[in-house]
């Protein structure tokens, strides 16, 4: 239970703290619509760098799995937290580059800006599933940390601002990432036992879909899911009196809610239908 405490706080904090770095890249950009779209795909670039990067890890640490969560959640703390100064430093930049090059450093500063905390978050899930080990946890650590996410995006995006600021903002975003890691440190340190060396897991399916296949469906349904949030992010600017800066929190909040949905409730009828069949 304390990993889905530590599951929600934390994907509240580092979606929170997503949303004000879209807000201050804007500045960066001059409007909200291509500073969301590069946010969201660095932001997806580095949580895969650190999934994949932090998967790995977690086998070779075994039983101290917790010491890779904890510190991937002190690093995006302190990042958060680091964020307004960092940004201040790349806003001082742009003063020194050409007009016409404008926006290749505005991608570039927020690849250095936003991808190392991505990089952090994308490693916290990895670790966390390996010690709740079961996977009825794992579907409730992904629920709550989708859930968590989507209400840290929309109280980020349009209450704590005007009540904290941007940097409040992100303050109170570390805070949550700091809490995650310090739940799951004082926890494991009061049961004092190992983490189990494998999850607990369901044999194989008796329909396999091939491992270049399989990634290649997930990388396209990535995607055409992500292009789809910007383009509603778009759509929703253009329909109304609708500030970027508000319809970016909105539209991300109801994408991981539906994730959240969709990979709890739905998790066992796909899997009754088979793993090339549920796939399609």
């Amino acid at each position: 239970m304390a990993a889905v405490v530590a599951a929600l706080l934390g994907g509240a904090g580092a979606v929170g703290a997503e949303v004000v770095f879209t807000r201050k890249l804007a500045l960066l950009f001059g409007v909200t619509a291509p500073a969301a779209a590069t946010v969201v795909a660095v932001y997806m670039a580095g949580m895969a760098l650190g999934s994949a990067w932090g998967g790995r890890l977690a086998d070779r640490l075994g039983a101290k799995v917790v010491t890779l969560y904890v510190g991937a959640e002190l690093f995006g703390a302190a990042w958060a937290a680091s964020f307004p100064w960092l940004f201040d430093l790349a806003d001082a930049a742009t003063l020194a580059v050409p007009l016409e090059q404008t926006l290749l450093f505005c991608g570039m500063a927020t690849g250095l800006l936003v991808g190392p905390a991505a990089i952090a978050s994308g490693a916290t899930f990895p670790a966390l599933t390996r010690l709740a080990g079961q996977e009825r946890w794992i579907r409730l650590l992904y629920a709550a940390n989708a859930g968590g996410a989507a209400l840290g995006g929309l109280v980020a995006g349009i209450w704590l601002p005007g009540a904290l600021g941007l940097t409040g903002t992100l303050w109170l975003a570390a805070a949550l990432m700091l809490s995650a890691g310090g739940i799951v440190a004082i926890i494991s340190r009061i049961q004092d036992r190992a983490a189990p060396d494998a999850p607990a897991v369901r044999p194989a399916p008796t329909d396999p879909v091939g491992v270049g296949w399989a990634l290649a469906a997930y990388a396209a349904i990535g995607g055409l899911g992500m292009g789809a949030e910007i383009g509603w992010t778009r759509l929703m600017e253009q329909t109304g009196p609708n500030p970027g800066a508000l319809c970016f929190p909105v539209v991300l909040s109801a994408y991981l809610v539906g994730l959240a949905i969709g990979g709890t409730l739905l998790s066992e009828p796909l899997r009754a239908l088979g793993e090339r069949r549920a796939l399609g």
